[in-house]
Order: C-alpha cells, then sequence, then structure tokens
C-alpha cells in the first residue's frame, strides 16, 4: 500500500471515531464507575471502553433541573425561616428567663430553710397570726413548726396539681377554664402566703389607695379574674416582708413577663387596669429615676379604661358591688392622670365627660354597698382635675402675654378657688359621718394634699416673680411658704406618728419633697432679704426633721425605698444650697430619732413698698436663675436625677445586712 493510501485509510479510520466532548448525554455508566473518560463513537453509538470490553454503553442522561422559585415562593420560604428563627430565639430566651427564675426560687429555699433552722419555732414576726388565713394560726406551732412553710416546698408540678391544692382555700375558682399564673407553679406561694399577703395588703397598702373593694377582691376572685392583678398583689405586698426580700424579687420576675403578656395579648379588663395603677403607684426600685415607667403604665390604663368605657353608666344586668368596682376605678385613674399633669405641667390624658362630672359627687354615697374611702376618691379626683386645669388653655402659657400685675391677680384668683373647692369637700367629709379610724387616716392627707395643690399653683405665680421683677410679691410668698411649711407639718406630725407613712403612693412622696424643695431654694442667699432669720432657721430645721423621716426605720422600707431616695436628693440639695451659711442654731441637739416639733407658722409679714425700701433690688436677678420653684421643673430635676450620685451606703442599712445581688 502506497502512503498515500496509507494516509486516507488513516485518516477515514480517524474521522470514523473522533469524540464528542460537548456530548448532551454525558459519560456512560461503566466510564463513570471507573472515573474514566468516556470516548464515545458516534456512529458506532458506543464508546471506547465499552466496545474493548464487549460491555453494553449505557447512559443515564442528565438530571432535570428544577425551576427556578419564584420571588412570591422565595418570599414565602424567607418569612417561614424568619419564624423559625423567632420561634427558636423565643425558645431560648424562656430557657434563660427559667433558668434565672430556678436561681431565685434555689435562693429563696436556702432563705426558707436558714429561717427554720434559726429556732425550733416559726419566728412570730414573720408571720404573724393576724396576716394568716382563719384557722391556720391555731394549730401553726402546736402540732409543727415547719406548718407555715410547708408550702415553701415546691409541692405542684403542674398546673391542675396547683388547682387542686388551692382549691380547699379557693372554691369560688372555675377549675375546668383555669389557668394557673406562674407565681404558683414555682411552689413558693402556698394557701398561707397567699391568704398572709392579700390580707396585708388590704390592712396596710389598701388605706392609701383604695382602688380595690376587700369584699369583692378576694383571693378567689382575683385568681379566678386576673392573673396579672393577682400576681401584682402578691408582688407589691410582699416587699415588706423585708425578712423574705427574695420572695419579692422572684414575684417580681413573674409581674414583668405578667404585664408583657397583657400588653402583648391585648388584656383589655378593669382587672387590668388596676394592676398597671398599682405598679405605677407602688413603683419597683430603679438605679436610675430615668428608669421609672410609671408614666408609661399609666398611658396603657388610661387608654383601656377609655376603650371599656368606664366613663359612662354601667350595665343594668351587672351586679352592684362590680358597678362600684367600675365608677372606683374610674375615679382612681382620673386622680392619678391629673396628678401625673399637675407634676409635669401638661393637661390631662384623661377625656372628661358631663358623666364625669355628674357622678364626681354623687357616686360615693349611691349605694350602701359604697366603701368609706369613696369619697376621699371622690374629693381627690374633683380636686386634682380642678387644679389640672390651671395648666389647660388659660393656664401658665396664655399669662406669657399678660402684664406682671395681671399675672399675680390671675394666680391668687387660682389660689382662692383651690381654697374654696378645698374647703367644700372638707365639709361634705364632716357631714358623711366617715368611721372615725377612716378619718384619722385619711383628714390628715386630705389637708396636707390641698395645701400642696395650693403649693403648684402659687410656686408658678412665685416663679414669674422672681424671674420677671425686681422684687417677687410678697403676699404671694407669704401664702406659699405657710402651703409648703403645712405640707411638712402634716407629713411628720400628724401623718408620720400613725405609722401609716411607710405604706404611701408615690405622688404623696412627690408632693411633700416639693414642697421641700420649694423651702429650700428659698435658703438662696441670693434670696436672704426674703425671709426673717428666724424663719430661714426653722425651715432648715423642718426639712431636716423631714429628712430624719423619710430615712427613719418606721418609714423606709429598705434603701431602694422611695422615701430614702427622696431623703437623698433632698439632703443633696439642701447642702448645695446652704454650704457656708450658719442657719442651725445647735444641731447636735437633734435626736437620733424623728421627734418632730410643731413648726412656726409665723411669716415675714413685709410688705412691697417695705421691700423696695430695704434694697434697690431685693432679690438679686442673675444669681437666682438656678432657683426654681414650680413642680413641673422639681419633677423633671428629680426625674433626671441619677441615684448613683448618692453615697454609697455602708454594708448594712438599720442594722440589716445589703444583699447588693437583690437590687
Amino acid at each position: 500500500m502506497s502512503d498515500t493510501e496509507s494516509d486516507g485509510s488513516s485518516s477515514d479510520t480517524y474521522s470514523s471515531r473522533r469524540f464528542v466532548a460537548d456530548k448532551s448525554t454525558g459519560a456512560c455508566a461503566n466510564c463513570k464507575t471507573l472515573k474514566i473518560r468516556c470516548e464515545w463513537i458516534i456512529d458506532e453509538g458506543i464508546c471506547v471502553k465499552c466496545k474493548s470490553t464487549g460491555a453494553d454503553c449505557m447512559t443515564h442522561g442528565r438530571k432535570k433541573r428544577r425551576p427556578a422559585m419564584s420571588h412570591e415562593q422565595l418570599m414565602k420560604r424567607s418569612e417561614a425561616q424568619d419564624a423559625h428563627i423567632q420561634s427558636l430565639l423565643g425558645q431560648l430566651d424562656g430557657l434563660k428567663r427559667l433558668t434565672e427564675i430556678r436561681k431565685l426560687v434555689a435562693k429563696a429555699r436556702d432563705e426558707s430553710a436558714a429561717l427554720m433552722a434559726r429556732s425550733s419555732g416559726v419566728p412570730m414576726d414573720v408571720y404573724p397570726d393576724e396576716h394568716l388565713p382563719s384557722g391556720a394560726a391555731n394549730g401553726r406551732d402546736k402540732r409543727d413548726p415547719s406548718r407555715a412553710h410547708q408550702s415553701s416546698v415546691p409541692c405542684v408540678e403542674t398546673a391542675r396539681t396547683t388547682a387542686s391544692f388551692f382549691l380547699p382555700y379557693y372554691s369560688a375558682v372555675d377549675w375546668g377554664t383555669f389557668i394557673c399564673p406562674p407565681i404558683l407553679k414555682c411552689g413558693l406561694f402556698g394557701p398561707v402566703e397567699v391568704t398572709a399577703l392579700f390580707k396585708l395588703y388590704f390592712d396596710k397598702l389598701y388605706p392609701s389607695f383604695a382602688i380595690l373593694d376587700p369584699a369583692l377582691h378576694t383571693p378567689e376572685y382575683v385568681l379566678s379574674k386576673s392573673s396579672l392583678l393577682f400576681t401584682t398583689v402578691l408582688y407589691v405586698t410582699s416587699r415588706l416582708w423585708t425578712h423574705r426580700p427574695k420572695l419579692h424579687v422572684l414575684a417580681r420576675a413573674h409581674t414583668t413577663e405578667c404585664v408583657k403578656e397583657a400588653v402583648r395579648e391585648g388584656y383589655r379588663t378593669i382587672e387590668t387596669c388596676q394592676a398597671l395603677t398599682l405598679l405605677a403607684l407602688f413603683p419597683a426600685p430603679h438605679r436610675s429615676w430615668v428608669d421609672h415607667r410609671g408614666w408609661m403604665l399609666m398611658g396603657i390604663a388610661i387608654r383601656i379604661v377609655q376603650d371599656l368605657k368606664l366613663d359612662e353608666p354601667p350595665p343594668a344586668d351587672i351586679l352592684e358591688r362590680e358597678k362600684l368596682n367600675r365608677l372606683r376605678t374610674w375615679f382612681q385613674i382620673v386622680a392619678v392622670d391629673a396628678s401625673n399633669a399637675i407634676q409635669k405641667g401638661q393637661p390631662t390624658w384623661v377625656q372628661r365627660n358631663n358623666f364625669t362630672s355628674q357622678m364626681t359627687d354623687l357616686w360615693y354615697r349611691c349605694s350602701p354597698l359604697n366603701s368609706p374611702y369613696d369619697i376621699y376618691c371622690s374629693a381627690y379626683a374633683d380636686l386634682m382635675s380642678f387644679t389640672s386645669n390651671v395648666w389647660g388653655p388659660t393656664g401658665p402659657t396664655s399669662m406669657n402675654s399678660q402684664e406682671d400685675d395681671e399675672v399675680i391677680d390671675t394666680i391668687l384668683s387660682y389660689h382662692r378657688s383651690v381654697c374654696g373647692r378645698v374647703e367644700l369637700w372638707q365639709q361634705r367629709i364632716a357631714e358623711h359621718h366617715i368611721h372615725p379610724a377612716v378619718a384619722a387616716h385619711r383628714d390628715p392627707k386630705l389637708k396636707l394634699l390641698g395645701y400642696a395643690l395650693r403649693l403648684s399653683v402659687l410656686g408658678v405665680g412665685f416663679q414669674h416673680s422672681v424671674k420677671r421683677m425686681l422684687y417677687p410679691n410678697m403676699e404671694l410668698l407669704n401664702l406659699a411658704v405657710e402651703a409648703a411649711r403645712h405640707v411638712l407639718e402634716y407629713d411628720t406630725e400628724h401623718i408620720y406618728p400613725t405609722g401609716v407613712l411607710r405604706y404611701a403612693i408615690e405622688p404623696q412622696y412627690i408632693f411633700v419633697t416639693y414642697s421641700a424643695a420649694f423651702l429650700i431654694n428659698l435658703l438662696r442667699p441670693c434670696l436672704a432679704l426674703l425671709l426673717q432669720g428666724t424663719i430661714r432657721t426653722d425651715i432648715f430645721r423642718e426639712v431636716r426633721t423631714l429628712i430624719e423621716v423619710f430615712n427613719c426605720r418606721d418609714v423606709a422600707i429598705d434603701r431602694t425605698h422611695i422615701a430614702v431616695v427622696y431623703a437623698g436628693f433632698l439632703e443633696a440639695l439642701l447642702d448645695q444650697i446652704t454650704a457656708g451659711q450658719d442657719l442651725a442654731d445647735d444641731l447636735s441637739a437633734h435626736p437620733s430619732t424623728p421627734t418632730p416639733s410643731n413648726p412656726s407658722l409665723a411669716l415675714t409679714h413685709g410688705t412691697t413698698s417695705e421691700a423696695q425700701g430695704s434694697s434697690s433690688h431685693v432679690v438679686d436677678i442673675e444669681s437666682s436663675q438656678g432657683a426654681e420653684f414650680t413642680i413641673q421643673r422639681f419633677v423633671a430635676d428629680v426625674t433626671t436625677h441619677q441615684t448613683s450620685a448618692y453615697p454609697v451606703p455602708a454594708a448594712t442599712w438599720h442594722g440589716f445586712p445589703v444583699d447588693e445581688g437583690i437590687w
């Protein structure tokens, strides 16, 4: 064969066996198994390897690609993944909270065991007989000294077991629909603790703010109505058990979760409003004033009561006591809202109507089931609302365009109106024949409130007088000093000796502290000529007495109690303003425990002309710029005041060890 023929034959063979690299069917099964390159012979329909081995050359083809997901499908998958992630995060948060609660439970158990081991019997001050349910006190120590603590043992694991455990005490609960509050599942709050705390609440805290009805709000009723209110009562009252502080911390954790759940789920009930109001008026300890969330809780409560239409006539088909419960809750929230408006110098949030105005002086005497505290509820709501109108359309903001004399006349007119309103309610209460025990508790508070409201009005005029005029109006000054000193007098001499100051709501402390701060600001050197020297000395002593009262063991629950915090604020302000002044005759003569003396209420009787004659500038306007006399400026200063500015307390407080881990 010639070279040409040889070359042509070789070329034909090559062309008949050329390989297809981009064959769509892919490699055959045998070549895939051996992991070698599959050289395909197009004309013969077989690969080189299978032809040489005589094997069947089979291909499976490429897998079909799934079509791309649409935008809508991608969004749904993304949302499903997000929901799954949120679910996992929620489970993680739940595990963390459960771990924290378990730690608190363990600490409380250790504390309970320590109390039991301290002596063979239960100390009488731990579970006083008057705070135990009927029949529990009789057999407490006679048969088994540990019976008072048997409910601290976690004898319940499920909601049904807890329900059966409480059945002898709370037979009115519908156990078919009952959902056990988490605060009971922990096992530390048994029937003895619950009954004792509810009784302690109505004995001590209820007289200070009577939003609940002792005949209606029994433990079984509250337990069946609202887990939040039930937990709140245990929480605010357990703070009074200073011998078992861990229980209060545990109750606080459960209360926080209940509030979150109520807001998240939108529980719009009267019991929710009552619980939020109690939490706002008996606030939790907080390290700084900006952490106080009372205003937020009251905002939610106000929104709920308006959605429930509590400012309208109650439905005719409900029980009489529940009708009173609706009205009482509405007027108490009106009073708290008006109090907040006065403190902030703003209009009220509550939208009032004719029904509210008509019922203010009627509902407290419309039924034989009325509580003796209801008339005071009406009085507070009316007086607060009446005074808060000063900050409405005709209030201080509208007086900026008036002449100085017109402003003073307007303020004095407001003051006379407030005085007349206070006298009207005092006359109504005198004619209502209040029970002596209730009158002894509430009459001094009503008088204190009356003077505090007068001062809140006079403070606006006096602030304007100091800032805008060469000398302040002496009539305003005399009236304001008299009102402020009366507030301190009633707090230290009439309310403190009764032992109820320890259980006062926060607004009472605010008004008293504002009155003291008003007097302290008058002790500034630039205002020295406004008051006689004896009056300045008396004011100094009276404020010191108030600080001692707030700090004394009979008032302060612990070092984070609101009384102690306000005492620290006043002491810091007093030391700052009176530094370098000799205002005390003999401070060493002050006793270690507060024994307030009747303050002299003699005031400066200097007239405006006398003030002008004594000096061309009675008040150094430039030096007095730091003095603030309005209640809204005082509240702003207090709410931005950090508690960390106070001196660090010792390791013990009134003889009790301070557990830094609690606070």
